[in-house]
């Protein structure tokens, strides 16, 4: 490597860089902006499956299926989480579509401050393990508004053995 030190006048150092140097040293800046790290990377080791996320990790060589996934409580009852709701989804339509499963002791919609539509996703509280798991088992996959819902649980205990 051609690089030249040389004390300036001013106390300060001054190098020069060969023309090899530069190539090689912008051949390293492109590695690094292709690298694993940063926005934009898709590590193709994590799972997009719905339902299991970065904490739900299954073991090598078990199946999706083979998962024992089991709802968690919270403090106040038992939570459901909403997903892929159409953007002008309101509390109306999904009250309307939840509480045949039972009473609907709290419901979350997020919505978006610019642009004043929801950001996709709500969470439904319900007093009883029966009623929030008859709403996960017969609305996951239905359409609502022109959009097929995911309905998942919000706490999960993690994955069991069987």
């Amino acid at each position: 490597m051609d690089i030249e030190i040389h004390a300036g006048e001013g106390g300060g150092d001054d190098f020069e860089m060969g023309e090899a140097d530069a190539e090689r040293s912008v051949e390293q800046m492109k590695d690094k902006a292709t690298s694993k790290k940063g926005r934009g990377f898709v590590d193709s080791s994590r799972s997009t499956r719905p339902g299991v996320g970065p904490g739900d990790r299954l073991e090598d060589g078990e199946g999706f299926a083979s998962a024992r996934v089991q709802p968690a409580k919270s403090v106040e009852g038992w939570i459901i989480f909403i997903n892929n709701l159409h953007e002008e989804t309101s509390e109306e339509n999904i009250m309307d579509a939840f509480q045949e499963y039972g009473v609907i002791k709290n419901l979350h919609l997020n919505q978006d401050r610019r642009t004043g539509f929801i950001k996709g996703y709500a969470l439904v509280e319900y007093e009883s393990f029966k009623e929030a798991d008859e709403a996960v088992a017969r609305m996951h996959g239905k359409d609502l508004l022109g959009s097929t819902i995911q309905v998942t649980w919000a706490f999960v205990k993690g994955n069991r053995r069987a």
